[in-house]
């Protein structure tokens, strides 16, 4: 019973007792002490630093330098085109930039090219079976062949040949009575463009027997033959205006 006594008497002692300070204590102390002195001895070098006349070593990122000034681009730009800052200036009662001649035109991407219509109504008129990738193609041969042979481009000689060949009227079968008048009327260009292309596709059949099996070909040269006079869409015109000239007689009846 006594050593019991005696044992819980000896932990409550050592519970009981003051601790002595832990050697880690006296390290920080120490520690927080030599920065101190630290930093008061390099105070004044942190004033000058501020102040703009110098940098501490070690903390020349803490001071915020001023950026450079931009290059202007002035001297690379075209001469259409003035250079500008993106900042308002005071001189200028607007900050929007101005292009001299005005404003410039864009092209209207719903605008048509008259060339394109052309070559795409011409295909459409020579198209068999629905086969249109052939047509184009037959379109693209005449057009090569024109290039070679005339060494200028061709989409002008193809529109000078068939406005030579165009008729200004057709002719209509009117009844009266018993008797049916060949009566001329006026065409629109698109009818009179359609008329000419027929009479130089059908020229260009009869040159089979030459020997002549490209169909890119046959039209190129019935189109030359066309500028010189020699093709039978010539002869279809002349024809055509002399049918006129006879039933103008018949107009009004």
């Amino acid at each position: 019973m006594s050593y019991a006594r005696n044992t819980v008497a000896r932990l409550v002692h050592a519970h009981v007792r003051p601790r002595q300070p832990a050697a880690g204590i006296a390290q920080l102390s120490a520690f927080d002490a030599a920065l101190e002195a630290n930093s008061a001895a390099a105070a004044p070098f942190r004033q000058r630093a501020v102040a703009g006349a110098g940098v501490g070593v070690g903390h020349s990122h803490l001071v915020q330098k001023p950026h450079a000034p931009v290059a202007s681009t002035s001297s690379t730009l075209p001469p259409s085109i003035k250079h500008t800052s993106l900042a308002p200036s005071s001189s200028s009662p607007s900050s929007s930039s101005t292009v001299p001649g005005g404003p410039v035109a864009l092209p209207d991407p719903a605008a048509r090219d008259p060339d394109t219509d052309l070559l795409a109504y011409l295909a459409r008129l020579i198209m068999r079976d629905g086969k249109l990738a052939r047509a184009h193609s037959a379109l693209d041969s005449m057009l090569a062949q024109l290039h070679l042979a005339t060494s200028s481009p061709p989409l002008p000689i193809l529109r000078k040949a068939i406005e030579v060949v165009s008729p200004q009227i057709r002719m209509v079968g009117r009844r009266k009575g018993t008797k049916v008048m060949q009566t001329p009327q006026p065409l629109t260009d698109k009818q009179r463009t359609r008329q000419a292309w027929k009479w130089i596709v059908d020229a260009s059949d009869k040159r089979i027997g030459d020997k002549e099996f490209d169909f890119g070909r046959r039209l190129a040269l019935e189109v030359l033959a066309v500028l010189n006079g020699q093709s039978e869409a010539n002869k279809s015109l002349v024809g055509r205006h002399q049918q006129g000239v006879t039933g103008r007689a018949n107009v009004g009846r």
